[in-house]
């Protein structure tokens, strides 16, 4: 995952130099829908941000990560709220996504499921289609900082492709 990350950063930095064109601009809303896999199986996620001005919004999220008997893998489920500064340049939306939220863990087999509270940060970049059109790839991970004391710190990394829908 981490060469993915740099690989994103990279493609930023270079964005970031080019000329700005495309903006989710002051006023607009958003429903990004996500998918991916995880070794539980598929993975869903539904975004909803509001543009307050053109360099950032504010919105929630929501995701399912299945469980896995073969081999063993931790269902979760998670919603929080997001801030999301944007880095508009030509048809590209680089963005970066700390955020806070509750997750529901089930570790699978006789162990009962924990709720969780802690932070999130994600990073993304979109490409638009069409002015209400993007598509992209969006890495997040996840983290606890309350809950039960065996499950504190790192909890969930997830790479998944998004579709954006401005409104």
């Amino acid at each position: 995952m981490k060469h993915i990350l740099k690989s994103i950063l990279g493609l930023a930095i270079i964005l970031i130099a080019s000329q700005s064109f495309a903006e989710f601009r002051e006023g607009q809303n958003a429903i990004l829908v996500n998918f991916g896999f995880t070794r539980g199986g598929m993975a869903l996620g539904l975004d909803y941000e509001h543009a307050y001005e053109r360099t950032y919004s504010l919105g929630g999220y929501f995701r399912m990560y299945p469980d896995s008997t073969s081999p063993a893998a931790a269902g979760v489920t998670t919603a929080g709220a997001f801030i999301r500064p944007h880095f508009n340049r030509q048809s590209w939306d680089f963005y970066l996504s700390p955020g806070f939220g509750f997750i529901s863990y089930d570790p699978g087999g006789a162990a009962s499921s924990e709720t969780l509270i802690g932070p999130s940060f994600a990073t993304g970049l979109l490409y638009e289609i069409k002015p209400t059109i993007s598509f992209g790839c969006e890495l997040m991970g996840l983290y606890s900082w309350f809950g039960e004391e065996d499950y504190r710190g790192f909890v969930s990394e997830e790479f998944m492709a998004k579709f954006r829908f401005i409104f």
